[in-house]
């Protein structure tokens, strides 16, 4: 732009630091000219070289970091009912960057982070939802929609992988981004018998969906869960999205270890590192909702007061430490 000029501090990228180099080596070497040190151009010039690939080569280190810290925030999400309903603002203070509650109705006010409806059952595909995610999309405030939800459990949407084929083409015509229906067992065949009946009928999936409730107190736990991810990425070669996970008391099976509040911050701290190295992995929601029950107070965010709990605060400290490191910060 005619006129223009950076103002006295702006941070000038790499490639202007070797211009700057360069032109300050060439007049120098006007100056040596036939003397004895214009013998040493080469030499010269191959220093000049060294500085900026070292310059340019830290620069785009630097940057690679941020976009990956900025990739990393936005996976964090929080699946949660209650608190999008009732203090949507505490799950954003924390540092999530997306939100869904199980529901296809978009909240009745902005809540501070992206928000991705889900059809969760047979019964949920009505003209009137499908009109109204495709009128979110229109607005931009929906972008993607969570499939079915725990299709193999009859306790809840309780549907065959056939049905779920059937009405995905409604799903299909919203335009939005589809997560595949999220069975609460990955490797009990229903995913796969979904996946193989969409392949069959050309129906679009952009992304698998996946729930893991875990023996979180095992060490070996996270190494397990990663060992699962690429297996199930190699398998349909889609991203990945974790709709549910958690620190759970499984009361109904035996723990390595007494589940601790402790035990499941550690544990949360050491998932996210490894979901957040997983370039496949696109999203993940920690599941936090009534912490009155105890087998799911031990891994809530918040506390029955509205605290932050240890697990609630690990959160917020990975999301602050990925925000300072993100690019613009």
């Amino acid at each position: 732009m005619t006129g223009s000029r950076r103002a006295p501090f702006e941070r000038r990228p790499a490639t202007d630091a070797c211009c700057r180099v360069k032109a300050v080596t060439s007049q120098v070497m006007k100056r040596i000219e036939g003397t004895f040190w214009a013998s040493r151009r080469q030499l010269a010039a191959l220093l000049v070289l060294v500085i900026c690939v070292a310059v340019g080569g830290a620069t785009a280190a630097g940057a690679s970091r941020k976009v990956a810290a900025q990739t990393a925030l936005s996976k964090m999400g929080v699946a949660s009912s209650f608190y999008l309903s009732n203090a949507p603002r505490k799950l954003s203070t924390i540092g999530a960057s997306w939100v869904y509650n199980w529901l296809p109705e978009a909240p009745a006010s902005d809540v501070g982070m992206q928000w991705v409806p889900m059809v969760p059952t047979a019964a949920s595909v009505t003209p009137g939802v499908l009109n109204s995610l495709k009128a979110a999309k229109l607005s931009g405030r929906a972008e993607y929609l969570l499939g079915f939800n725990e299709p193999d459990m009859t306790s809840e949407s309780d549907m065959s992988p056939e049905q779920a084929a059937d009405l995905w083409p409604k799903l299909e015509s919203t335009g939005l981004q589809l997560g595949s229906p999220a069975p609460a067992r990955p490797k009990d065949g229903w995913l796969a018998q979904f996946m193989l009946l969409a392949r069959q009928r050309h129906l679009r999936v952009n992304f698998i969906t996946l729930h893991y409730y875990q023996d979180f107190t095992n060490p070996a736990a996270v190494a397990w869960l990663r060992g699962q991810l690429i297996q199930i990425h190699r398998t349909y070669n889609k991203p990945i999205w974790i709709t549910e996970i958690g620190a759970v008391d499984l009361s109904d099976r035996p723990m390595l270890r007494s589940p601790t509040p402790a035990v499941a911050a550690a544990y949360l701290r050491k998932l996210f590192a490894m979901l957040n190295a997983l370039p496949f992995v696109q999203r993940y929601a920690w599941f936090t909702d009534s912490a009155s029950a105890p087998s799911w107070a031990v891994g809530a965010l918040f506390n029955a007061s509205g605290q932050l709990t240890q697990t609630g605060l690990a959160y917020q400290q990975i999301a602050d430490t990925l925000k300072r490191a993100k690019p613009n910060s």
